[in-house]
């Protein structure tokens, strides 16, 4: 018997996707789901003091950030702030023993 709850829902026939519905979404995507889907809801719980809406809060948003989360990550800037391109790092002097 296999321990691992993620082998055996893959093996169930769901293609391997944790998530179980969209096969082909990102694992960058499905991690960010998996590891912060509890803290989403808990805030949203907050904010509507109402499980219900807060589930459906959630979903939409996770929705939202799926259908954008190509462009999302086309577009981010890696240049750091005030800089024109990548920084160059000087050696450091060493200092005498």
């Amino acid at each position: 018997m296999n321990d691992n709850e993620y082998a055996e829902h893959a093996s169930a026939g769901s293609g391997g996707d944790p998530i179980g519905t969209y096969t082909h979404l990102p694992l960058s995507y499905q991690a960010l789901y998996l590891s912060d889907q509890e803290a989403f809801h808990d805030y949203a719980f907050v904010v509507l003091e109402d499980d219900e809406a807060a589930e459906e809060a959630v979903h939409t948003a996770m929705t939202r950030v799926r259908d954008n989360w190509e462009a999302a990550h086309r577009d981010v800037d890696t240049t750091p702030p005030g800089s024109t391109g990548p920084s160059v790092r000087r050696p450091r002097p060493s200092l005498p023993p």
